[in-house]
């Protein structure tokens, strides 16, 4: 049975600041900043089904997992009308279709078979954080012979997380893919509209301090390092204790864990304090990884304990507690697993969702909603350092004898820091908002002009004597930015859309007006997020 998927409001915005962005800018790719439960898969499958609707076009969409590839092929059959014009390429899948207009598939099935699969005028790249920027890789070499073949080509690419693993916007990164930001959505817009549901930090009574433990160039730990401070077993007994006691009325846990030996071992504490609990790794075979995965889902499985095979595509709405062991530096990695709790579902209907951070993350690394990407540095990140505890001079990390003393350092050096007074830092910022609701008082409306282009309807609305946001409708142009006209008219009056601004005018008096108006404030021109018809139905 085909469901119908209707746009919410926040969808059908993004989908125009895209269309937007590509009528404004010839050349280039964009990035469409969305968060983990958002509904990208329905977003990328109403993209396609309005670029089809321009003519004879071909759309490619590259995914990274077979999972991904069935959640958005289910979308696309249940947005675009003819389902014949869908193919699959995924080995995993077993799909091999070439000549469809619309083609998903996974990257390395896609790269092998970049020879039969024709040309295509629009990419979309899902989950665009895990592109390589500094590399060559398959998706940057298949969109490069794409190229060849179709010069216009455009791409975009959709992510919960616009940047890096050490943080830099991916679209200002050297040889970087993307060129820019089209269209964003805050994550605290979805939890007050009740998209995405509320987290809360625990109150643990043990944190792991990793100020001391080795770091990569890209800014996150030396893995084998870390395991070696936090995989101990004084620590990891007490964590899970603490974690029975904390989450005692949750329903569906994920923890994270930073090695295979340490998930086992997390694992098997787990059990001794009565949870149900199972370890999920890259080396769990595919059909056990499957059957954990949904018996998880439905409830039959308490606890998944994993490293990080359950952050990007995972998804179990039921998810009400997440115990955090992992420490790390990345702002995706941070993202991507405190987002595997924040789906709505009824085990969450009265209360958050639960995060117990037994790290130093939510210190270092803040509330989610307000992790944002940086530009690049054009110096290197600062050394990191310990303290001889000899002569107490500052050494490089990576040190096994003190420069100035002689004093030979050993694991004793380096041992776990541990916060006996963790307090359960703050996990969400639901402060100040960026989106402000004003009641309508006036509108006006005119026509605007500029020297070699299409004139547009401008429409003013005021709030008492305050002018508060401004938009441009744009009858006379083609394309997208008449298709989104077309529905603004709709919404305010039955009658055909006028073929100009000038036939408009003579109209507005019978449009009917929004009781209130929702605008970003942090964007330049204020954008309209929401109009609210209620008590003005048409």
């Amino acid at each position: 049975m085909k469901t119908v998927y209707k746009l919410r409001d926040y969808q059908q915005r993004v989908i125009d600041q895209l269309w937007h962005w590509f009528g404004e800018n010839k050349t280039g790719h964009p990035l469409m900043g969305l968060p983990t439960g958002s509904g990208k898969s329905l977003i990328v499958a109403e993209i396609c089904r309005l670029a089809m609707e321009f003519g004879d076009q071909r759309i490619l969409i590259i995914v990274p997992s077979k999972e991904l590839c069935e959640q958005n092929y289910e979308k696309l059959l249940n947005m675009i009308d003819d389902p014949e014009v869908v193919g699959v390429l995924s080995a995993s899948m077993k799909r091999f279709d070439y000549t469809q207009p619309i083609i998903i598939g996974t990257i390395g099935t896609i790269f092998r078979r970049i020879e039969k699969i024709g040309k295509f005028d629009l990419i979309i790249i899902d989950e665009a954080h895990l592109t390589n920027n500094d590399n060559v890789g398959m998706i940057r070499s298949t969109i490069e012979k794409l190229t060849e073949r179709n010069p216009a080509l455009r791409v975009c690419g959709l992510t919960a997380t616009p940047f890096r693993g050490d943080g830099v916007w991916l679209h200002k990164a050297k040889n970087s893919l993307f060129t820019d930001v089209a269209a964003s959505v805050e994550m605290m817009e979805l939890i007050k509209e009740g998209y995405l549901c509320k987290i809360a930090p625990a109150k643990t009574s043990i944190q792991f301090d990793a100020s001391s433990v080795k770091r990569f160039g890209s800014g996150d730990f030396v893995i084998s390092e870390l395991d070696s401070l936090i995989n101990k077993s004084d620590f990891t007994k007490e964590a899970c204790r603490d974690m029975a006691k904390l989450g005692a009325d949750r329903k569906s846990w994920i923890v994270f864990c930073v090695t295979v030996d340490h998930a086992h071992n997390v694992g098997r504490e787990l059990v001794k304090n009565g949870i149900d609990a199972e370890v999920i790794t890259g080396m769990t075979p595919k059909d056990i990884r499957a059957s954990m995965i949904d018996r998880h889902r439905s409830g039959e499985l308490q606890c998944l304990v994993s490293i990080g095979v359950l952050t990007t595509g995972f998804d179990s709405p039921g998810t009400d507690f997440i115990g955090m062991l992992r420490n790390t530096r990345s702002p995706i990695l941070w993202v991507q697993m405190i987002g595997r709790a924040m789906r709505p579902h009824p085990n969450k209907k009265n209360k958050p969702a639960l995060i117990a951070d037994y790290t130093d993350n939510s210190a270092v690394m803040g509330p989610v909603n307000k992790i944002q990407g940086r530009k690049p540095r054009s110096f290197k990140m600062e050394a990191i350092t310990k303290q001889c505890p000899k002569c107490l001079s500052e050494c490089a990390l990576g040190l096994r004898t003190c420069f100035k003393c002689g004093h030979i350092f050993d694991v004793q050096d380096r041992e776990i820091k541990l916060n006996r007074d963790a307090s359960g830092l703050s996990i969400l910022d639901e402060g100040h908002s960026e989106f402000r609701t004003y009641p309508v008082t006036d509108i006006t409306y005119s026509r605007h002009s500029k020297k070699g282009k299409t004139p547009s309807l401008r429409v003013d609305y005021y709030s008492g004597l305050r002018r508060v946001t401004s938009e441009w409708i744009c009858i006379e142009h083609q394309g997208y930015a008449w298709q989104r006209a077309h529905r603004w008219w709709q919404k305010r009056i039955d009658s055909p859309i006028p073929y100009s601004v000038g036939l408009a005018l003579d109209q507005t008096s019978k449009l009917r007006w929004p009781d209130t108006v929702t605008v970003d404030t942090k964007d330049k021109f204020s954008t309209i997020v929401r109009y609210d018809f209620n008590k003005h139905p048409l």
